[in-house]
């Protein structure tokens, strides 16, 4: 069914105050794209005691909508800064859920027991980097280079072996996940997609394309050019 998010002191939200709060990536960027579903709280009953405000959802392509209850009884929430995300225990929302209408291919990374899928980053202007080659002159395809480059910033343009601070590694890691899927910073932590070492290191390497690499360190003829080198 997805996530549900509270955003305190809104009567109604759209795109422009999801990209205030830091929520741009749970919706899509194109212009014909669903907004948020939403229905304005009060006090008392709002998620963890917050003032009056608005709880959303974003509908998922094809599924159904979200279920825009506050059952502190039956969910699990989060607090992300300026607002709080949660989602129904038994409706804990994976991959298919929370997949944005068109995938780029990438590498099938395992945290808990489903597979994310993480695309390679490419330098935006290349030849067969992911815009390019995804489309290209779309509102989507736009938003996919300004993101790329910027992560590609924040992943290759550091000292070899340097460590970013924790919570930058971990909105790293989550704006990785979010290429694919409608995920925020809070939302990776609150379903376990960052609190592990294990998963923030699958997805770094499926960004760095380690997997294809280590694939071509393994043949037999790549190998042997190698050794021919050295």
């Amino acid at each position: 069914m997805g996530l549900i998010y509270y955003i305190p002191g809104r009567a109604a939200v759209d795109k422009a105050i999801l990209a205030a709060c830091g929520l741009e990536a749970i919706i899509e960027p194109d212009a014909d794209s669903p907004g948020p579903s939403w229905r304005p709280m009060e006090p008392p009953g709002t998620p963890l005691d917050w003032p009056a405000g608005c709880l959303l959802g974003v509908r998922g392509s094809g599924g159904p909508a979200p279920r825009l209850l506050y059952r502190p009884e039956e969910q699990t929430w989060s607090e992300g800064g300026a607002y709080a995300v949660g989602f129904f225990n038994d409706d804990r929302p994976g991959p298919s859920e929370l997949a944005r209408p068109r995938q780029i291919e990438g590498h099938a990374v395992r945290i808990g027991d489903d597979d994310w899928i993480v695309p390679p980053l490419r330098v935006a202007s290349c030849p067969g980097g992911i815009p390019n080659a995804f489309l290209e002159g779309t509102p989507l395809a736009d938003w996919l280079v300004r993101r790329i480059d910027a992560l590609w910033g924040r992943v290759y343009d550091r000292p070899f072996g340097a460590r970013l601070p924790v919570e930058e590694d971990t909105n790293t890691m989550a704006a990785l996940l979010a290429i694919n899927y409608r995920l925020d910073p809070a939302a990776c932590e609150l379903l376990g997609l960052t609190t592990t070492a294990a998963g923030c290191l699958g997805v770094l390497d499926a960004a760095l394309d380690l997997p294809r690499v280590r694939a071509m360190l393994a043949d037999p003829t790549a190998a042997a050019i190698l050794a021919r080198l050295n």
